[in-house]
């Protein structure tokens, strides 16, 4: 794990080490209340937001 984070593979850098949160493409941590109307997923907000980071993609 460390070879990887610190090769900065996937971009791994960018991101705490051995976290759980969610992130988004620049490294902050994505907010997931920014896509939901009443606690419902609003996919015109998702479209607004953009998708979470995941490493490989």
């Amino acid at each position: 794990m460390c070879a990887v984070y610190y090769g900065n593979i996937w971009q791994g850098l960018k991101f705490p080490f051995m976290s759980q949160a969610i992130f988004d493409i620049n490294g902050n941590q994505y907010n997931q209340t920014a896509i939901l109307t009443k606690n419902k997923f609003d996919p015109v907000k998702y479209a607004e937001v953009g998708p979470a980071f995941f490493f490989g993609h």
